[in-house]
């Protein structure tokens, strides 16, 4: 999705051009996951204590909105072998651990800590712009079922 759809947003108008544009921020999603997967598998490397991981929380972002009928939302985060136990690090938790690796990988976990930013960022805006729709169609609320079904109506 460009940075152009988002800045016609303001030229909806009408529920369907809402729902068109909330199944266009789903599609987006899905496809950016798989984006994530990749990441993960190139952050695994054969003797790092430090890997990626995707993490799926049971609330979004700020702990307020939920994930919009599709599974948790993800996050990528970082994880490091600590004296044989796994636990969850953020970036500069896993400095002082990357002076003992080789350069090139070093480089290689920045790349890959910087894109599994932008897309932990792309997701949340996805996700909030997901459920805003909802809310603003009347999809959200207590005994809401949200089926794909009911969209396509």
């Amino acid at each position: 999705m460009q940075v152009a759809d988002f800045a016609s947003i303001s030229q909806l108008s009408g529920a369907s051009q809402f729902r068109q544009f909330r199944a266009r921020c789903m599609e987006e999603r899905k496809g950016l996951h798989l984006q994530m997967v990749e990441v993960v598998r190139a952050a695994k490397i054969t003797g790092c204590p430090l890997y990626l991981q995707k993490h799926g929380t049971a609330a979004g972002v700020d702990g307020a909105i939920r994930d919009s009928g599709m599974g948790q939302p993800w996050r990528l985060r970082w994880r490091m072998a600590v004296q044989g136990n796994f636990k969850h690090v953020t970036w500069d938790e896993a400095q002082p651990m990357l002076k003992d690796l080789p350069v090139a990988v070093v480089r290689h976990l920045r790349q890959l800590n910087r894109r599994a930013e932008e897309l932990n960022l792309v997701d949340a805006l996805l996700q909030v712009s997901i459920a805003r729709i909802e809310k603003f169609l009347g999809m959200r609320g207590p005994g809401v079922d949200v089926s794909t079904a009911e969209l396509e109506a």
